[in-house]
């Protein structure tokens, strides 16, 4: 089954299975093992995040009787993942999109979640150079600094950017380009092309129009020259065959993970504000520009050319 075949699954109901008992309806609480990716911590604390989900497994306990008790691990590689994936000694992984089409998950999978933003699931990302300078289309960019911002939102930027150059018959970025940076700080991608010290940066839209926000200067001396189309950029997913006597009020409690200080903790850190069932349909976009952009990275490698 391919990557769009794991997607239709994605909202398939959880297989029927008998409710927990009112005391948690065992002695002791089912271990909850879940995985998040080293790529969504650029900038970020693992340890915040793996403290809020075990105060969260506390509350569920509290709060739904059902006795869980998270064990979340920080993932360093994909292959990682893959390997534990693949092993069953994840219940859960929370990864951005690009690295979950590589896990292997296809066929495992008992429910998803995408993490929303002000009621959205999806990014999209943009270009930004200075009003006053000759920067005008991404051709105009060649040889010259640019600044990508590696934030948890950013997965499909880079990939997109590729495709983005290649449509436009220039070659790919680490050519196109004179150098470039990937601050984990959006002000430090975003600034120095205010300050004239970069002549791009790739950011992506909810974050720049919110550093407009706070000082609109920047909207006046910074003009958007490229834009994607929206992307989802990241998802958790949980495993089939995690403890049917637990799982059901494990998803009901995800859907409900904005409501808890803790879950609000680790949305927070993802640059979200609640976990919203997985929409196939929501995928599609994403899951063809992956696939494109894995078609020309195995061209590119084997001297293909630039164009697509």
């Amino acid at each position: 089954m391919g990557v769009r075949g794991w997607a239709t699954m994605a909202l398939a109901a959880l297989v029927a299975a008998p409710a927990a008992a009112a005391d948690g309806g065992r002695a002791e609480p089912v271990p909850f093992r879940v995985g998040f990716s080293r790529a969504l911590f650029a900038d970020l604390n693992p340890n915040d995040a793996q403290a809020a989900m075990k105060v969260w497994g506390q509350t569920v306990a509290q709060e739904r009787r059902v006795a869980i008790s998270p064990q979340p691990r920080i993932i360093d590689t994909v292959e990682t993942l893959r390997r534990e994936w693949g092993a069953g000694r994840l219940d859960a992984v929370a990864l951005p999109l690009d690295e979950f089409g590589q896990i292997g998950a296809d066929g495992h999978i008992a429910h998803s979640f995408f993490a929303s933003v002000g009621g959205q699931v999806s990014d999209a990302y943009i270009v930004v150079t200075h009003r006053e300078g000759p920067r005008v289309r991404l051709a105009d960019l060649a040889g010259c600094e640019v600044n990508v911002f590696r934030g948890p939102r950013m997965a499909l930027g880079e990939p997109w950017l590729e495709l983005e150059l290649v449509r436009l018959g220039l070659s790919p970025s680490s050519r196109h380009f004179g150098g470039i940076q990937r601050p984990t700080k959006l002000s430090k991608a975003v600034l120095p092309v205010f300050f004239r010290q970069a002549e791009a940066a790739i950011v992506d839209r909810r974050g720049f129009e919110t550093m407009v926000e706070l000082n609109p200067q920047l909207g006046r001396q910074l003009r958007v020259i490229a834009s994607s189309p929206p992307l989802v950029s990241m998802i958790l997913v949980l495993r089939t065959g995690f403890d049917p006597t637990v799982a059901p009020e494990v998803i009901a409690s995800l859907r409900d993970f904005h409501r808890t200080q803790a879950g609000r903790q680790v949305l927070t850190l993802f640059q979200s504000d609640q976990l919203v069932d997985c929409d196939p349909e929501l995928l599609r976009a994403s899951i063809a520009l992956l696939a494109e952009y894995r078609r020309l990275t195995v061209r590119i490698e084997a001297g293909g050319g630039d164009a697509p």
